[in-house]
Protein backbone atom coordinates (compact mmCIF):
# COMPACT_ATOMS: atom_id res chain seq x y z
CA UNK A 1 0.00 0.00 0.00
CA UNK A 2 2.91 2.38 0.87
CA UNK A 3 4.55 1.32 -2.37
CA UNK A 4 1.49 2.23 -4.26
CA UNK A 5 0.82 5.35 -2.20
CA UNK A 6 4.49 6.51 -3.13
CA UNK A 7 4.27 5.59 -6.90
CA UNK A 8 1.03 7.79 -7.61
CA UNK A 9 2.54 11.04 -5.43
CA UNK A 10 5.74 10.20 -7.84
CA UNK A 11 3.60 10.26 -10.98
CA UNK A 12 1.68 13.51 -9.76
CA UNK A 13 5.30 15.30 -9.28
CA UNK A 14 6.38 14.48 -12.25
CA UNK A 15 3.44 15.42 -14.33
CA UNK A 16 3.95 18.92 -12.52
CA UNK A 17 0.35 19.06 -10.68
CA UNK A 18 1.09 19.00 -7.16
CA UNK A 19 4.14 21.31 -7.28
CA UNK A 20 2.78 22.90 -4.02
CA UNK A 21 3.59 20.00 -1.94
CA UNK A 22 6.99 19.48 -3.33
CA UNK A 23 8.32 19.81 0.14
CA UNK A 24 6.06 17.22 1.81
CA UNK A 25 6.98 14.88 -1.62
CA UNK A 26 10.80 15.13 -0.66
CA UNK A 27 10.84 14.94 3.45
CA UNK A 28 8.20 12.12 3.61
CA UNK A 29 7.96 10.31 -0.24
CA UNK A 30 11.66 9.93 -0.45
CA UNK A 31 12.71 8.79 3.38
CA UNK A 32 9.69 5.94 3.09
CA UNK A 33 11.29 4.88 -0.69
CA UNK A 34 14.52 4.58 0.57
CA UNK A 35 13.41 2.54 4.04
CA UNK A 36 11.67 0.50 1.37
CA UNK A 37 15.00 -0.62 -0.32
CA UNK A 38 15.59 -2.69 2.59
CA UNK A 39 12.20 -5.13 2.25
CA UNK A 40 12.06 -8.07 0.30
CA UNK A 41 10.27 -9.35 -2.54
CA UNK A 42 8.25 -6.89 -4.80
CA UNK A 43 8.17 -3.99 -2.81
CA UNK A 44 12.08 -3.56 -2.84
CA UNK A 45 12.44 -4.48 -6.53
CA UNK A 46 10.07 -2.18 -7.36
CA UNK A 47 11.22 0.77 -5.39
CA UNK A 48 14.28 1.63 -6.61
CA UNK A 49 12.51 2.10 -10.35
CA UNK A 50 10.02 4.48 -8.48
CA UNK A 51 12.64 6.47 -6.44
CA UNK A 52 14.87 6.43 -9.87
CA UNK A 53 12.08 8.36 -11.92
CA UNK A 54 11.24 10.53 -8.65
CA UNK A 55 14.49 12.41 -8.52
CA UNK A 56 15.88 12.36 -12.08
CA UNK A 57 16.70 16.28 -13.09
CA UNK A 58 16.19 17.27 -9.41
CA UNK A 59 19.42 18.00 -7.91
CA UNK A 60 17.67 18.81 -4.41
CA UNK A 61 16.01 15.67 -4.49
CA UNK A 62 19.44 13.64 -5.47
CA UNK A 63 20.85 15.49 -2.63
CA UNK A 64 18.60 14.56 -0.29
CA UNK A 65 19.03 10.80 -1.19
CA UNK A 66 22.38 10.86 -0.53
CA UNK A 67 21.91 12.35 2.65
CA UNK A 68 19.86 9.41 3.42
CA UNK A 69 22.30 6.86 3.09
CA UNK A 70 20.86 5.22 0.06
CA UNK A 71 23.72 4.68 -1.97
CA UNK A 72 25.57 1.89 0.59
CA UNK A 73 21.96 0.45 0.27
CA UNK A 74 21.82 0.32 -3.50
CA UNK A 75 25.69 -0.88 -3.03
CA UNK A 76 24.98 -3.34 -0.93
CA UNK A 77 22.04 -5.13 -3.19
CA UNK A 78 23.94 -4.64 -5.89
CA UNK A 79 26.90 -6.42 -4.44
CA UNK A 80 24.62 -9.42 -2.60
CA UNK A 81 23.53 -10.34 -5.43
CA UNK A 82 26.67 -11.02 -7.06
CA UNK A 83 27.52 -13.54 -4.12
CA UNK A 84 25.01 -15.37 -3.54
CA UNK A 85 23.19 -16.08 -6.34
CA UNK A 86 19.65 -16.76 -5.66
CA UNK A 87 19.18 -14.82 -2.16
CA UNK A 88 16.80 -12.91 -4.50
CA UNK A 89 14.43 -15.69 -5.62
CA UNK A 90 13.79 -16.44 -9.57
CA UNK A 91 16.77 -15.53 -11.81
CA UNK A 92 13.93 -13.53 -13.05
CA UNK A 93 13.30 -10.75 -10.60
CA UNK A 94 17.19 -10.51 -9.25
CA UNK A 95 17.82 -9.52 -12.96
CA UNK A 96 15.12 -6.56 -12.56
CA UNK A 97 15.88 -5.72 -9.14
CA UNK A 98 19.76 -5.34 -10.40
CA UNK A 99 18.42 -3.61 -13.27
CA UNK A 100 16.43 -1.22 -11.20
CA UNK A 101 18.90 -0.76 -8.05
CA UNK A 102 21.44 0.16 -11.37
CA UNK A 103 18.74 2.65 -12.43
CA UNK A 104 18.94 4.46 -9.10
CA UNK A 105 21.91 4.81 -8.83
CA UNK A 106 22.41 6.12 -12.33
CA UNK A 107 19.51 8.83 -10.82
CA UNK A 108 21.29 9.93 -7.78
CA UNK A 109 24.56 10.47 -9.09
CA UNK A 110 23.14 12.35 -12.33
CA UNK A 111 23.64 16.10 -11.47
CA UNK A 112 25.82 16.44 -7.96
CA UNK A 113 29.54 15.72 -7.50
CA UNK A 114 29.16 14.72 -4.06
CA UNK A 115 26.85 12.32 -4.97
CA UNK A 116 29.09 10.97 -7.53
CA UNK A 117 32.20 10.39 -5.33
CA UNK A 118 29.70 9.11 -2.87
CA UNK A 119 28.88 6.23 -5.42
CA UNK A 120 32.34 5.62 -6.18
CA UNK A 121 33.14 5.26 -2.27
CA UNK A 122 30.98 2.93 -1.97
CA UNK A 123 32.92 0.17 -4.26
CA UNK A 124 29.79 -0.32 -6.71
CA UNK A 125 32.34 0.91 -9.53
CA UNK A 126 33.33 -2.24 -10.42
CA UNK A 127 30.24 -4.19 -10.29
CA UNK A 128 28.17 -1.44 -12.62
CA UNK A 129 31.33 -2.98 -15.05
CA UNK A 130 30.76 -6.37 -14.75
CA UNK A 131 27.06 -5.32 -15.13
CA UNK A 132 27.77 -4.30 -18.79
CA UNK A 133 28.36 -7.61 -20.18
CA UNK A 134 25.18 -9.09 -18.15
CA UNK A 135 23.01 -11.45 -19.75
CA UNK A 136 19.75 -9.29 -19.42
CA UNK A 137 19.30 -6.38 -21.86
CA UNK A 138 17.81 -4.06 -18.98
CA UNK A 139 20.89 -4.90 -16.70
CA UNK A 140 23.47 -3.73 -19.19
CA UNK A 141 21.77 -0.17 -20.47
CA UNK A 142 20.84 0.31 -16.71
CA UNK A 143 25.22 -0.49 -15.87
CA UNK A 144 25.56 2.01 -18.93
CA UNK A 145 23.29 4.65 -17.62
CA UNK A 146 25.34 4.56 -14.31
CA UNK A 147 28.45 4.80 -16.26
CA UNK A 148 27.32 7.99 -17.96
CA UNK A 149 26.34 9.87 -14.66
CA UNK A 150 29.26 9.11 -13.47
CA UNK A 151 31.56 10.31 -16.51
CA UNK A 152 29.84 13.87 -16.36
CA UNK A 153 32.87 14.08 -13.70
CA UNK A 154 36.22 15.40 -14.97
CA UNK A 155 38.38 13.35 -12.02
CA UNK A 156 36.13 9.78 -12.75
CA UNK A 157 36.89 10.09 -16.23
CA UNK A 158 40.85 10.58 -15.34
CA UNK A 159 40.76 8.04 -12.71
CA UNK A 160 38.44 6.26 -11.53
CA UNK A 161 36.56 4.84 -14.81
CA UNK A 162 39.91 3.97 -16.40
CA UNK A 163 41.26 1.87 -13.43
CA UNK A 164 37.64 0.19 -12.98
CA UNK A 165 38.44 -1.00 -16.59
CA UNK A 166 35.10 0.06 -18.64
CA UNK A 167 36.87 0.69 -21.64
CA UNK A 168 36.88 -2.94 -23.13
CA UNK A 169 32.61 -3.71 -22.04
CA UNK A 170 31.90 -0.59 -23.19
CA UNK A 171 33.32 -0.45 -26.49
CA UNK A 172 31.84 -4.38 -27.11
CA UNK A 173 28.62 -2.82 -26.06
CA UNK A 174 28.64 -0.67 -29.43
CA UNK A 175 28.20 -4.27 -31.59
CA UNK A 176 24.91 -4.78 -28.81
CA UNK A 177 22.18 -5.84 -30.90
CA UNK A 178 19.19 -3.99 -28.60
CA UNK A 179 18.51 -0.93 -29.52
CA UNK A 180 18.26 0.48 -25.71
CA UNK A 181 21.63 -0.63 -24.76
CA UNK A 182 23.51 0.67 -28.17
CA UNK A 183 21.46 4.13 -27.26
CA UNK A 184 22.71 4.26 -23.92
CA UNK A 185 26.64 3.05 -24.92
CA UNK A 186 26.82 5.77 -27.36
CA UNK A 187 25.30 8.67 -25.22
CA UNK A 188 27.98 7.32 -22.76
CA UNK A 189 30.94 7.64 -24.73
CA UNK A 190 29.67 11.02 -25.59
CA UNK A 191 31.55 11.94 -22.30
CA UNK A 192 34.46 8.90 -22.83
CA UNK A 193 36.15 10.43 -26.25
CA UNK A 194 36.97 14.20 -24.45
CA UNK A 195 40.15 15.49 -24.29
CA UNK A 196 40.03 14.90 -20.39
CA UNK A 197 39.68 11.15 -20.60
CA UNK A 198 42.71 9.33 -21.12
CA UNK A 199 40.58 6.57 -22.95
CA UNK A 200 39.66 8.80 -25.84
CA UNK A 201 43.18 7.90 -27.57
CA UNK A 202 42.65 3.96 -27.06
CA UNK A 203 39.09 4.31 -28.07
CA UNK A 204 40.30 5.90 -31.55
CA UNK A 205 42.98 3.31 -31.94
CA UNK A 206 39.88 0.67 -31.73
CA UNK A 207 38.19 2.54 -34.32
CA UNK A 208 35.62 4.27 -32.96
CA UNK A 209 35.22 6.55 -35.90
CA UNK A 210 34.20 3.84 -38.04
CA UNK A 211 31.62 2.58 -35.37
CA UNK A 212 29.79 5.50 -35.36
CA UNK A 213 29.93 6.02 -38.97
CA UNK A 214 28.01 3.01 -39.13
CA UNK A 215 25.64 4.08 -36.75
CA UNK A 216 24.89 7.19 -38.14
CA UNK A 217 24.08 5.41 -41.52
CA UNK A 218 22.00 2.79 -40.02
CA UNK A 219 20.80 3.61 -36.32
CA UNK A 220 17.72 4.76 -35.14
CA UNK A 221 17.11 8.31 -35.02
CA UNK A 222 18.45 8.66 -31.29
CA UNK A 223 21.78 6.12 -32.18
CA UNK A 224 22.56 8.66 -34.87
CA UNK A 225 22.19 11.58 -32.84
CA UNK A 226 24.34 10.22 -30.38
CA UNK A 227 26.99 9.18 -32.73
CA UNK A 228 27.17 12.83 -34.22
CA UNK A 229 27.16 14.32 -30.87
CA UNK A 230 30.34 12.15 -29.95
CA UNK A 231 32.19 12.98 -33.15
CA UNK A 232 31.50 16.48 -32.32
CA UNK A 233 33.06 15.88 -28.98
CA UNK A 234 36.03 13.81 -30.48
CA UNK A 235 37.14 16.84 -32.04
CA UNK A 236 36.84 19.47 -29.52
CA UNK A 237 40.11 21.38 -28.41
CA UNK A 238 41.65 18.40 -30.61
CA UNK A 239 44.61 19.31 -32.57
CA UNK A 240 44.66 19.67 -36.15
CA UNK A 241 45.99 16.04 -36.89
CA UNK A 242 43.49 14.85 -34.78
CA UNK A 243 40.76 16.47 -36.77
CA UNK A 244 42.23 15.34 -40.01
CA UNK A 245 42.44 12.13 -39.14
CA UNK A 246 38.88 11.85 -37.70
CA UNK A 247 37.28 13.29 -40.72
CA UNK A 248 39.43 11.23 -43.24
CA UNK A 249 37.30 8.33 -41.91
CA UNK A 250 33.99 10.25 -41.41
CA UNK A 251 34.18 11.86 -44.61
CA UNK A 252 33.52 15.34 -45.40
CA UNK A 253 30.69 14.21 -47.83
CA UNK A 254 28.80 11.99 -44.73
CA UNK A 255 29.50 15.74 -43.12
CA UNK A 256 27.44 17.41 -46.04
CA UNK A 257 24.81 15.12 -45.47
CA UNK A 258 24.44 15.49 -41.87
CA UNK A 259 24.14 19.39 -42.32
CA UNK A 260 21.28 18.93 -44.29
CA UNK A 261 19.18 15.87 -42.63
CA UNK A 262 15.62 15.38 -42.23
CA UNK A 263 16.47 15.26 -38.47
CA UNK A 264 16.72 19.08 -36.83
CA UNK A 265 18.75 17.77 -34.61
CA UNK A 266 20.88 16.24 -36.37
CA UNK A 267 21.68 19.37 -38.35
CA UNK A 268 22.25 20.86 -35.00
CA UNK A 269 24.74 18.71 -33.84
CA UNK A 270 26.60 18.55 -37.69
CA UNK A 271 26.57 22.50 -37.41
CA UNK A 272 28.37 22.19 -34.25
CA UNK A 273 30.65 19.51 -35.33
CA UNK A 274 31.51 22.45 -38.37
CA UNK A 275 32.31 24.68 -35.45
CA UNK A 276 34.59 22.37 -33.95
CA UNK A 277 36.44 21.72 -36.77
CA UNK A 278 37.03 25.17 -37.73
CA UNK A 279 38.14 26.34 -34.20
CA UNK A 280 40.95 27.90 -33.18
CA UNK A 281 43.46 27.73 -36.42
CA UNK A 282 43.83 28.77 -39.63
CA UNK A 283 44.59 25.14 -40.77
CA UNK A 284 41.52 24.07 -39.30
CA UNK A 285 39.34 26.46 -40.74
CA UNK A 286 41.36 26.13 -44.38
CA UNK A 287 40.59 22.17 -43.97
CA UNK A 288 37.26 22.72 -43.39
CA UNK A 289 37.49 24.69 -47.13
CA UNK A 290 39.01 22.49 -48.22
CA UNK A 291 36.65 19.46 -47.41
CA UNK A 292 33.50 21.16 -47.84
CA UNK A 293 34.34 23.35 -50.63
CA UNK A 294 33.94 27.24 -49.90
CA UNK A 295 31.34 27.59 -51.66
CA UNK A 296 29.23 24.71 -50.12
CA UNK A 297 29.85 25.62 -46.92
CA UNK A 298 28.69 29.24 -46.73
CA UNK A 299 25.58 28.59 -48.60
CA UNK A 300 24.87 25.86 -46.39
CA UNK A 301 25.37 29.10 -43.71
CA UNK A 302 23.07 31.17 -46.02
CA UNK A 303 20.49 28.47 -45.58
CA UNK A 304 20.40 27.90 -41.99
CA UNK A 305 20.23 32.20 -41.50
CA UNK A 306 17.27 31.83 -43.33
CA UNK A 307 15.66 29.26 -40.81
CA UNK A 308 13.11 30.60 -37.99
CA UNK A 309 15.02 28.24 -35.57
CA UNK A 310 17.15 29.70 -32.49
CA UNK A 311 19.02 26.66 -32.28
CA UNK A 312 20.47 26.67 -36.30
CA UNK A 313 20.77 30.48 -36.29
CA UNK A 314 22.89 30.33 -33.29
CA UNK A 315 25.27 27.35 -34.55
CA UNK A 316 25.42 28.64 -38.10
CA UNK A 317 26.32 32.25 -36.50
CA UNK A 318 29.39 30.88 -34.60
CA UNK A 319 30.64 29.00 -37.44
CA UNK A 320 30.70 32.21 -39.14
CA UNK A 321 32.76 33.39 -35.88
CA UNK A 322 35.44 30.86 -36.38
CA UNK A 323 36.12 31.32 -40.19
CA UNK A 324 36.62 35.05 -39.31
CA UNK A 325 39.26 34.32 -36.93
CA UNK A 326 41.00 32.83 -40.06
CA UNK A 327 43.23 34.43 -42.85
CA UNK A 328 42.24 37.64 -44.74
CA UNK A 329 41.13 34.96 -47.78
CA UNK A 330 38.52 33.23 -45.00
CA UNK A 331 37.30 36.67 -43.96
CA UNK A 332 37.15 37.91 -47.42
CA UNK A 333 35.11 34.80 -48.30
CA UNK A 334 32.24 35.60 -45.90
CA UNK A 335 32.70 39.89 -47.29
CA UNK A 336 31.39 38.10 -50.66
CA UNK A 337 28.43 37.14 -49.17
CA UNK A 338 26.01 39.72 -48.96
CA UNK A 339 23.45 37.64 -47.83
CA UNK A 340 25.34 36.41 -44.68
CA UNK A 341 25.54 39.85 -44.00
CA UNK A 342 22.25 41.42 -44.27
CA UNK A 343 21.48 38.04 -42.71
CA UNK A 344 23.99 39.09 -39.72
CA UNK A 345 22.57 42.83 -39.28
CA UNK A 346 19.24 41.70 -39.11
CA UNK A 347 19.66 39.11 -36.31
CA UNK A 348 21.30 42.29 -33.80
CA UNK A 349 17.89 43.34 -33.47
CA UNK A 350 16.93 39.15 -32.67
CA UNK A 351 14.60 38.90 -29.63
CA UNK A 352 17.51 36.04 -28.13
CA UNK A 353 20.30 37.94 -26.24
CA UNK A 354 22.25 34.95 -27.56
CA UNK A 355 21.64 35.40 -31.06
CA UNK A 356 22.55 39.24 -30.69
CA UNK A 357 25.65 37.97 -28.72
CA UNK A 358 26.57 35.82 -31.74
CA UNK A 359 25.72 38.13 -34.12
CA UNK A 360 28.16 40.94 -32.35
CA UNK A 361 30.70 38.43 -31.90
CA UNK A 362 30.73 38.28 -36.05
CA UNK A 363 31.97 41.80 -36.13
CA UNK A 364 33.74 41.49 -33.59
CA UNK A 365 35.90 39.63 -35.68
CA UNK A 366 35.76 40.80 -38.95
CA UNK A 367 36.80 44.23 -37.60
CA UNK A 368 39.81 43.06 -35.05
CA UNK A 369 42.80 45.28 -36.01
CA UNK A 370 45.73 43.79 -37.55
CA UNK A 371 48.71 46.04 -38.03
CA UNK A 372 49.49 42.84 -41.36
CA UNK A 373 46.38 43.14 -42.64
CA UNK A 374 45.04 47.11 -42.12
CA UNK A 375 44.11 47.81 -45.52
CA UNK A 376 41.61 44.78 -45.49
CA UNK A 377 40.42 45.44 -41.52
CA UNK A 378 39.33 48.74 -42.95
CA UNK A 379 37.68 47.72 -46.10
CA UNK A 380 35.90 45.54 -43.85
CA UNK A 381 35.51 48.36 -41.02
CA UNK A 382 33.86 50.85 -44.41
CA UNK A 383 31.78 48.40 -45.58
CA UNK A 384 29.86 47.05 -42.39
CA UNK A 385 29.54 51.03 -41.34
CA UNK A 386 28.01 51.73 -44.88
CA UNK A 387 25.68 49.05 -44.35
CA UNK A 388 24.58 50.46 -40.83
CA UNK A 389 26.06 48.17 -38.71
CA UNK A 390 27.61 50.76 -36.47
CA UNK A 391 24.61 52.59 -35.66
CA UNK A 392 22.93 49.21 -35.19
CA UNK A 393 25.48 48.85 -32.48
CA UNK A 394 24.91 52.14 -30.89
CA UNK A 395 21.21 51.02 -30.56
CA UNK A 396 22.58 47.92 -28.10
CA UNK A 397 24.77 49.90 -26.26
CA UNK A 398 21.44 50.06 -23.84
CA UNK A 399 20.41 46.26 -24.32
CA UNK A 400 19.01 45.02 -21.29
CA UNK A 401 21.68 42.33 -21.31
CA UNK A 402 24.73 42.48 -20.00
CA UNK A 403 26.51 40.55 -22.41
CA UNK A 404 25.54 42.35 -24.80
CA UNK A 405 26.57 45.39 -24.11
CA UNK A 406 29.98 44.07 -23.11
CA UNK A 407 30.28 43.06 -26.67
CA UNK A 408 29.08 46.19 -28.01
CA UNK A 409 31.82 48.17 -26.27
CA UNK A 410 34.33 46.38 -28.21
CA UNK A 411 32.82 45.80 -31.49
CA UNK A 412 32.28 49.91 -30.91
CA UNK A 413 36.27 50.27 -30.16
CA UNK A 414 37.35 48.88 -33.55
CA UNK A 415 35.34 50.93 -35.33
CA UNK A 416 36.69 54.02 -33.50
CA UNK A 417 40.15 52.96 -34.23
CA UNK A 418 39.57 52.57 -37.73
CA UNK A 419 38.20 56.09 -37.42
CA UNK A 420 41.80 57.28 -35.65
CA UNK A 421 43.58 55.64 -38.37
CA UNK A 422 41.92 56.59 -41.74
CA UNK A 423 39.68 59.49 -40.56
CA UNK A 424 36.78 59.88 -42.94
CA UNK A 425 38.72 58.08 -46.13
CA UNK A 426 36.17 55.12 -45.95
CA UNK A 427 35.77 52.79 -49.04
CA UNK A 428 32.84 49.74 -49.17
CA UNK A 429 34.01 46.22 -49.02
CA UNK A 430 32.08 43.27 -48.38
CA UNK A 431 32.35 41.73 -44.88
CA UNK A 432 33.08 38.30 -42.95
CA UNK A 433 30.86 36.98 -40.29
CA UNK A 434 31.92 34.49 -38.15
CA UNK A 435 30.54 32.53 -35.33
CA UNK A 436 31.14 29.19 -33.43
CA UNK A 437 28.40 26.85 -31.85
CA UNK A 438 28.25 24.94 -28.56
CA UNK A 439 26.06 24.12 -25.41
CA UNK A 440 23.80 27.00 -24.16
CA UNK A 441 26.25 28.91 -22.49
CA UNK A 442 27.25 32.15 -22.17
CA UNK A 443 30.50 33.16 -21.71
CA UNK A 444 31.92 35.37 -19.10
CA UNK A 445 33.18 37.91 -20.48
CA UNK A 446 34.25 41.55 -18.20
CA UNK A 447 36.27 43.00 -20.85
CA UNK A 448 37.29 46.61 -21.31
CA UNK A 449 39.06 46.31 -24.43
CA UNK A 450 39.55 43.17 -26.98
CA UNK A 451 39.75 41.14 -24.30
CA UNK A 452 36.36 38.17 -23.62
CA UNK A 453 34.78 35.46 -24.74
CA UNK A 454 31.25 34.14 -25.18
CA UNK A 455 30.14 30.70 -24.56
CA UNK A 456 26.37 29.63 -25.89
CA UNK A 457 25.08 25.70 -25.92
CA UNK A 458 23.23 22.08 -26.48
CA UNK A 459 22.36 19.61 -26.23
CA UNK A 460 23.23 17.18 -24.41
CA UNK A 461 23.57 13.47 -25.24
CA UNK A 462 25.28 11.94 -22.09
CA UNK A 463 25.88 15.38 -22.33
CA UNK A 464 22.67 16.93 -20.90
CA UNK A 465 21.28 19.90 -20.53
CA UNK A 466 21.52 23.10 -18.26
CA UNK A 467 22.94 20.49 -15.40
CA UNK A 468 23.30 22.23 -12.25
CA UNK A 469 26.24 21.31 -10.93
CA UNK A 470 27.79 22.43 -7.45
CA UNK A 471 31.44 21.05 -8.63
CA UNK A 472 34.26 23.63 -8.04
CA UNK A 473 36.01 23.46 -11.53
CA UNK A 474 39.20 22.91 -10.35
CA UNK A 475 39.56 19.98 -13.23
CA UNK A 476 39.34 17.19 -10.35
CA UNK A 477 35.42 17.32 -9.02
CA UNK A 478 33.78 19.15 -11.66
CA UNK A 479 31.12 18.41 -13.78
CA UNK A 480 31.36 18.35 -17.44
CA UNK A 481 27.55 18.68 -18.31
CA UNK A 482 27.63 21.46 -15.81
CA UNK A 483 30.70 22.86 -17.33
CA UNK A 484 29.47 25.89 -18.79
CA UNK A 485 28.44 21.14 -21.17
CA UNK A 486 30.01 20.52 -22.99
CA UNK A 487 32.70 23.62 -21.96
CA UNK A 488 34.18 26.07 -20.03
CA UNK A 489 34.22 29.86 -20.45
CA UNK A 490 36.86 32.30 -19.75
CA UNK A 491 38.01 35.73 -20.70
CA UNK A 492 41.09 36.10 -23.38
CA UNK A 493 43.89 39.00 -22.19
CA UNK A 494 43.69 41.07 -25.67
CA UNK A 495 43.00 38.45 -27.92
CA UNK A 496 39.94 37.28 -29.62
CA UNK A 497 37.72 34.58 -27.76
CA UNK A 498 38.51 30.98 -29.73
CA UNK A 499 35.09 29.36 -28.75
CA UNK A 500 34.41 25.31 -28.62
CA UNK A 501 31.47 22.79 -27.66
CA UNK A 502 31.57 19.27 -26.43
CA UNK A 503 28.54 17.73 -25.34
CA UNK A 504 27.95 15.31 -22.30
CA UNK A 505 24.94 12.93 -22.09
CA UNK A 506 22.97 13.21 -18.55
CA UNK A 507 19.45 13.73 -18.95
CA UNK A 508 16.62 11.59 -17.81
CA UNK A 509 12.74 11.90 -19.32
CA UNK A 510 11.28 14.90 -17.62
CA UNK A 511 8.38 13.36 -17.21
CA UNK A 512 6.27 10.59 -18.98
CA UNK A 513 2.82 8.96 -19.02
CA UNK A 514 3.92 5.52 -17.72
CA UNK A 515 6.71 3.77 -16.17
CA UNK A 516 7.17 1.58 -19.36
CA UNK A 517 7.33 5.02 -21.52
CA UNK A 518 9.69 6.16 -18.96
CA UNK A 519 11.68 3.02 -18.72
CA UNK A 520 12.16 2.68 -22.59
CA UNK A 521 13.22 6.65 -22.77
CA UNK A 522 15.73 6.46 -19.86
CA UNK A 523 17.56 2.74 -21.57
CA UNK A 524 17.49 4.93 -24.61
CA UNK A 525 19.38 7.51 -23.39
CA UNK A 526 16.72 9.60 -24.41
CA UNK A 527 16.79 13.17 -23.36
CA UNK A 528 13.83 16.11 -22.88
CA UNK A 529 13.50 18.96 -25.11
CA UNK A 530 15.54 20.28 -28.13
CA UNK A 531 18.82 19.21 -29.50
CA UNK A 532 20.20 21.61 -26.68
CA UNK A 533 20.30 24.05 -23.99
CA UNK A 534 21.55 27.37 -23.68
CA UNK A 535 23.96 27.00 -20.58
CA UNK A 536 27.71 28.65 -20.20
CA UNK A 537 30.42 26.20 -20.49
CA UNK A 538 32.00 23.00 -22.69
CA UNK A 539 29.54 24.25 -25.61
CA UNK A 540 32.32 27.14 -26.79
CA UNK A 541 31.41 30.68 -27.52
CA UNK A 542 28.10 29.96 -29.06
CA UNK A 543 25.29 28.45 -27.48
CA UNK A 544 24.78 24.82 -27.42
CA UNK A 545 20.56 24.17 -25.70
CA UNK A 546 22.16 21.59 -24.35
CA UNK A 547 25.99 21.63 -23.96
CA UNK A 548 28.04 23.14 -23.09
CA UNK A 549 31.53 24.67 -24.42
CA UNK A 550 35.17 25.67 -23.64
CA UNK A 551 37.57 28.47 -25.01
CA UNK A 552 40.71 28.70 -25.93
CA UNK A 553 43.20 31.21 -24.26
CA UNK A 554 45.80 30.59 -26.34
CA UNK A 555 46.83 34.00 -28.38
CA UNK A 556 45.04 33.14 -31.59
CA UNK A 557 41.80 35.09 -32.89
CA UNK A 558 38.36 34.77 -31.39
CA UNK A 559 36.73 31.07 -32.20
CA UNK A 560 33.92 29.29 -30.64
CA UNK A 561 33.47 25.56 -30.09
CA UNK A 562 30.34 23.56 -29.80
CA UNK A 563 28.91 21.26 -27.27
CA UNK A 564 26.07 20.51 -25.75
CA UNK A 565 24.11 18.59 -23.40
CA UNK A 566 22.44 15.38 -23.73
CA UNK A 567 18.87 15.59 -24.37
CA UNK A 568 17.98 11.88 -24.71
Amino acid sequence: MRLAAATCLTYLDRAGVIQEHNDDIESIVLPKLVKMLQLTGVVQETAPKVLAYLIWESDSMQTEVCKLDAIPKLASIISQMEEEDNVYGIVGRRDKLKENSLLALAAISQMKEDCRKKVIDAKVLPHIVRAMSHPSVGVRAAACQCTRSLSRSVKNLRTDLVDAGIETPLFELLSDSDPGVLSSATATLCNIVLDVCPMKKSFMERGIVAKFVHMIAFGDSIVRLNAVWAIKNLVFEAESDIKETVMRQFGYDNLALLLNDNELSIQEQALNLVRNLACKREQDIEQVFNGLGNGQLLRIIEDKLSWDDQRLLEHALYVLVNIATGSEHHKQSIMKRPFILRSVLGLMSHDSAAIRVATIWVIINLTWPDEKASHGVHERVTTLRTMGVEARLQTLTTDPDLDVRDRVKTALQHFQIDQQQHGNNNTTTNTNTNSSSGNNSSSNNNNSNNNGSNNNNNNSNDNDNNNNNDDENNGQGMSIDAAPLGSTGGELSHHRPVFESTAIATTLPRATNSFSQYRMRLLQGQRDGGSSSENGGGGGGGGEGAGSSAMDTSPSPAAAGASGHERR
